[in-house]
């Protein structure tokens, strides 16, 4: 990523292990994302991945986060095989939502298809780098510039706190992903994207209307008329005719 690397490693057990180094690209974006490393460690879900150790390591003084090997992430299956079909697609989006639901007062702020990887056989959220919790003080002006182009919400355009509604925008973006493989604006330039995000419409999305309307809901500009993420998993499991 932008401000990390991956590496690869072994626990104690000899089970694979992914190491992320955390650059020290701005003031506090380290320390912040081993304060969520850790928050996750002590309240595990079963859609968010399991954090197996976080902190500063002594000898190099970088920031490290340790976590167990995913067998691939969301983007590299749609890249692979392009748009998810209609029951693939509908499990992976609600574990989405479910994984939202799990982080209860943190908001990821990066939500995207790159950081959903699947793990034994669930899709889980990953890749804290830019996430804080509700409570916490705005992020810094140069550590809200890390967003993605595609999955940005207008609030974080122009520079404002990301909160749970940014994270439900960024899953009507995850998607339109899912099911066409493609967001639902195309940019190209950073500068498009940020006018498109703030004033175009989405383009059509092939789907049910049930899963129309609920995208069209996620992706209302004004972030207090977004469903919250519980009533999205509600109207994603209506939609998809599930209890």
């Amino acid at each position: 990523g932008g401000f990390s690397e991956i590496f690869e490693g072994a626990g104690e057990d000899g089970s694979p292990v992914a190491v992320k180094r955390i650059r020290r690209v701005t003031p506090g974006l380290g320390t912040g994302e081993i304060r969520i490393a850790r928050s996750l460690m002590s309240g595990p879900g079963a859609h968010v991945i399991p954090i197996l150790d976080a902190g500063k390591d002594d000898e190099s003084g970088n920031n490290f986060v340790i976590m167990p090997r995913a067998d691939e992430s969301l983007q590299d299956r749609i890249d692979r095989d392009g748009p998810l079909a209609d029951e693939d697609a509908m499990s992976v989006l609600t574990d989405v939502l479910t994984g939202l639901q799990e982080m209860k007062r943190i908001v990821h702020g990066d939500l995207k298809p790159a950081n959903v990887l699947l793990h034994e056989g669930r899709w889980k959220l990953a890749d804290m780098g830019i996430a804080r919790h509700i409570d916490d003080e705005p992020a810094t002006l140069s550590t809200r510039m890390f967003v993605s182009e595609g999955y940005a919400a207008p609030e974080q355009w122009r520079f404002e706190p990301a909160t749970r509604a940014t994270d439900v925008y960024a899953f009507g973006c995850l998607t339109y992903t899912v099911l066409t493989g493609e967001t639902p604006f195309l940019g190209p330039s950073q500068e498009e994207y940020c006018l498109q995000h703030l004033k175009a419409t989405p383009r059509y999305l092939p789907a049910s209307p049930a899963i129309r309307a609920l995208v069209q809901m996620c992706l209302t500009k004004d972030k207090e008329a977004r469903p919250s993420v519980d009533t999205a998993l509600v109207l994603l499991k209506r939609a998809w005719g599930k209890p």
